[in-house]
């Protein structure tokens, strides 16, 4: 519901999961609401959790602790794409944790991926 994002570059333009809009709108929608807010003299500030990830393309095996997770990522912006590697590995890190909901946990203390 906002909080577990797929395609951290899709504000509603690309078919992907079903269709175009998110499940807040296209991203003309957003357009058009910042221009407003702008417009009586609003700012408007991007509210947004990396951490969860959920809705991916496939299950992989997490060859550290045997499981599998879906952490294949492939989103249609081909902005970060995201794989096993990218997520915190159960028992690697004290205190992170592998999961929230069944979503993987992103770990942002890797240097392999970046959000280009």
């Amino acid at each position: 519901m906002g909080y577990d994002p797929y395609d951290y570059y899709d504000l509603g333009e690309f078919d992907q999961k079903g269709g175009v809009p998110t499940w807040f709108g296209s991203k003309a929608d957003l357009v058009d609401l910042i221009e407003s807010a702008h417009a009586a003299g609003l700012h408007v500030y991007a509210d947004l959790v990396f951490n969860h990830n959920s809705g991916g393309d496939a299950q992989e095996l997490n060859p550290i602790d045997g499981r599998s997770r879906w952490t294949r990522f492939e989103p249609k912006s081909a902005k970060f794409p995201r794989d096993w590697k990218c997520f915190h590995r159960a028992g690697t890190r004290p205190g992170t944790g592998a999961t929230f909901g069944d979503m993987p946990d992103l770990c942002h203390a890797l240097r392999w991926f970046t959000l280009s």
